[in-house]
């Protein structure tokens, strides 16, 4: 999809959320990203999990729940979409707890700001 720009030296540019171009004299344009735009993954390892614990992250706000999931392992790897600069949905909150069946372990949450790449997080249970 294009479109274009009226001007005695028309110009044929990409329609996409993102892109960039210039026209004559200097005239810059672009469309913006939105914030609910994915720009890439995140691939989040989390190592120390008790085994048999329930995970789940979501956003700060606890509006959005990206993953849950109950951990058979003591490493949980999870790839998330990371959004457009910005958004409140790289803002994430991590909560891990096993209170199913004993032993239990306290409720473990920290927070994380989502960016494109691989992050590594080290999760301290204590028993409940």
């Amino acid at each position: 999809m294009s479109i274009a720009i009226s001007h005695p030296m028309m110009t044929v540019i990409p329609a996409g959320r993102g892109i960039m171009g210039t026209a004559c004299a200097n005239i810059s344009f672009g469309a913006n990203r939105l914030p609910t735009d994915p720009i890439g993954i995140l691939t989040l390892t989390l190592n120390n999990i008790v085994t048999g614990s329930s995970l789940q992250i979501e956003s700060q706000d606890s509006s959005t729940v990206f993953h849950n999931s109950v951990v058979t392992g003591t490493t949980k790897s999870v790839t998330l979409q990371v959004y457009a600069p910005g958004s409140a949905l790289n803002a994430l909150r991590i909560k891990v707890r096993k209170g199913s069946v004993e032993p239990f372990y306290r409720p473990y949450e920290t927070l994380l700001s989502a960016v494109v790449g691989a992050q590594s997080i080290y999760v301290s249970q204590i028993p409940d």
